[in-house]
């Protein structure tokens, strides 16, 4: 019986800490939209790595993607709307779509993975 005990114990154990490597920290970071651009600001001390930024994604579908392999820490990044596309080619125009929501996902220089979200009204 204690030894059954002892391995649930270990396994939950095991699992928390998995859990707990597995979380995503969330990024101190801005966003903003000109009409044309995208003013992206990084304002943690470490550099972004492998960073994607998904614009008006859904659970359902996937948004206008742009990745890019480094954003620097302290970093302004100023993107055209039209960098941003579908994995069908589609470009986001700012004349035709309205940003909603952005969501950025990125390493940072530990390893672990990291994640912000905004949107507009």
């Amino acid at each position: 019986m204690l030894l059954i005990l002892a391995i649930i114990v270990g396994f939950l154990y095991l699992i928390l800490l998995l859990i707990q490597k597995t979380q995503p920290i969330c990024l101190n970071a801005a966003a903003r939209f000109t009409e044309t651009q995208f003013i992206i600001e990084n304002h943690d001390n470490f550099d972004w790595l492998n960073v994607k930024m998904e614009l008006n994604g859904s659970f359902l579908s996937s948004g206008f993607i742009l990745e890019t392999d480094r954003m620097e820490a302290g970093g302004t990044y100023t993107v055209g709307a039209l960098q941003f596309a579908k994995k069908d080619g589609t470009r986001f125009n700012p004349f035709t779509y309205k940003p909603q929501k952005i969501d950025i996902d990125c390493d940072t220089p530990k390893g672990e993975n990291a994640f912000w979200n905004g949107s507009w009204e």
